[in-house]
């Protein structure tokens, strides 16, 4: 039971260490691909988002839709 709980930490350890270590600095994009980008995300983009409010389309089965107020069944009677 040692072993995993040393391979656990160390793991644990390494993870936050490269996290860490991380500059602040970006790499800077080329100018091809920030052209590409800017042709991909325009304005006419033909991409929706998922939960765009036009063109809801609401899916209701034929046991879910109701024509109004409806009696719930009575249960058989045992006699």
């Amino acid at each position: 039971m040692r072993h995993p709980l040393r391979l656990s930490i160390a793991s644990v350890a390494l993870l936050v260490s490269a996290a860490c270590s991380r500059t602040s600095e970006q790499p800077a994009l080329s100018d091809d691909l920030k052209q590409d980008l800017a042709r991909a995300g325009g304005a006419s983009s033909d991409v929706q988002l998922a939960g765009a409010a036009n063109g809801r389309i609401d899916v209701v089965s034929a046991a879910e839709r109701t024509n109004g107020a409806v009696v719930a069944p009575k249960s058989p009677t045992v006699s």
